[in-house]
């Protein structure tokens, strides 16, 4: 009986033993893995200064010191992202602030618009040069600043592509009706939603071209006549010889330029000239005359007949034959031509059969 007692109290005795054992262990580990339920609860909630008690032991030590470090080290990171964050962040609205203020002082001026040529704004540039007024410029942009219809644009604006721009000189209108010359630069931007959107910089160029103008005149005209220069008719001489067309060539000669010159002066002599000048312009219609030389005046017809080329030369010994303008001196030009048909006759040549008897009939005057 006593043999029983006592069996039967070691196994009292070991089971709480157990019992006790178990329930310090299951303390022992569940406290770390709350702990490291709760903190990994914190870290998916954006809680990033959360720290695991370091008070277990062997294994768990080394994982609750990992999941600590893993806790700082996303810390660190979430504030390094922040900071970049912020740092972007200012950086986009200084950008935004220095683009307000370009495109609002800028003196180009700028035009907004979208793919569906829909004008999302024009700066205060715009708006003083062309004459309209935002409100104005609201909706569907004007084939007038595209200078093409509106289908075509569209086709170029595809193959614009980001970051792409392209330049052109053309005239456009202003509210007023008035026509000046511009240079554009066009260029596509895709902004961060996705969208393309497209600028055009208007330039005013109307000043450059008037000297432009001015240049050319100097360069193919003759200022006394305003008829072209010797200059011009070399090029077209040039260009005739290449292609080897039909043409004819009627050369005149203002007789008796030295004699004015020499006795009622060379204002005198420059009427003259001038008055020469409009007699062959009237005469020639269509046909550019120039003056090739002081008192020497030449006409290129391109792909003129015989025909053709006898009317004009008639038409000019009618305009000096019936001038009845009272003047102290008589004015009459010498008249020579000739034509070819082919290549056969180059354009020099032309010219001096043209020169040969423009001098044979001053001989007869």
């Amino acid at each position: 009986m006593f043999k029983t007692r006592v069996m039967i109290a070691v196994f009292v005795l070991s089971l709480a033993i157990a019992v006790g054992g178990t329930f310090y262990l299951m303390a022992r580990l569940l406290k770390p893995l709350n702990e490291l339920a709760a903190i990994t609860a914190a870290l998916g909630q954006g809680c990033f200064d959360e720290r695991i008690g370091m008070e277990a032991e062997d294994e768990f030590r080394e994982l609750l010191h990992s999941v600590n470090q893993m806790a700082e080290n996303i810390e660190n990171l979430n504030a390094n992202m922040e900071q970049m964050v912020a740092e972007r962040t200012n950086a986009l609205e200084l950008e935004k602030v220095r683009f307000e203020k370009f495109f609002e002082n800028s003196p180009e001026c700028i035009l907004i618009f979208n793919g569906e040529l829909q004008v999302l704004n024009v700066n205060p540039a715009f708006t003083q040069f062309f004459g309209y007024t935002w409100e104005e410029m609201r909706g569907v942009l004007s084939p007038n600043f595209l200078n093409t219809d509106p289908s075509e644009i569209k086709e170029k604006l595809k193959l614009l592509g980001e970051g792409a721009a392209y330049r052109e000189e053309a005239i456009r209108r202003t509210k007023t009706g008035e026509s000046k010359w511009v240079s554009i630069i066009k260029f596509a931007f895709r902004q961060y939603d996705g969208e393309t959107i497209y600028y055009a910089i208007y330039s005013d160029i109307s000043e450059r071209k008037k000297n432009e103008e001015k240049l050319q005149f100097l360069s193919f005209y003759d200022s006394l006549t305003g008829l072209k220069n010797r200059t011009y008719f070399e090029l077209e001489m040039g260009k005739l010889q290449q292609t080897g067309q039909a043409c004819g060539i009627i050369v005149c000669d203002a007789d008796g330029l030295k004699l004015i010159n020499d006795t009622l002066g060379h204002s005198a002599g420059d009427q003259l000239l001038k008055t020469v000048a409009q007699r062959l312009k009237k005469a020639a219609g269509i046909e550019q005359p120039a003056r090739i030389g002081g008192d020497e005046f030449a006409i290129l017809l391109p792909g003129a007949s015989q025909d053709e080329i006898a009317k004009i030369v008639a038409a000019i010994n009618f305009e000096q034959e019936h001038d009845t303008t009272e003047r102290e001196y008589s004015v009459s030009v010498s008249v020579g031509y000739a034509y070819r048909a082919d290549h056969s006759v180059s354009m020099a040549e032309l010219f001096s059969r043209a020169d040969s008897m423009m001098y044979a009939d001053k001989r007869l005057q």
